[in-house]
């Protein structure tokens, strides 16, 4: 098993990954406020190289809609530019 927790002043986001071929892995938000939680995504992942290519698929979707998505691909990339030379 594997994951990582992400703890935060409204809640907490934790991704897990269990077992492997077939690999069930999910993204979950802890809502601390409402005392809730909300599946963000659910696979079962039997192709490595399957997570990668969702994951692509996803920052295609953003481009093509930036609207929906929050800060659009290209602004994204402008901050971690910054991040990189703080480094």
């Amino acid at each position: 098993s594997r994951g990582i927790e992400v703890i935060g002043e409204t809640g907490s986001l934790e991704w897990r990954s269990l077992g492997k071929n077939p690999e069930d892995a999910s993204i979950i938000w802890f809502d601390a406020g409402q005392n809730r939680k909300e599946i963000l995504w659910e696979e079962k992942i039997s192709c490595f190289d399957s997570m990668f290519e969702n994951q692509l698929a996803d920052v295609e979707k953003r481009q093509s809609s930036p609207e929906l998505y929050g800060l659009r691909l290209d602004e994204s990339i402008e901050a971690l530019k910054i991040v990189e030379s703080v480094r």
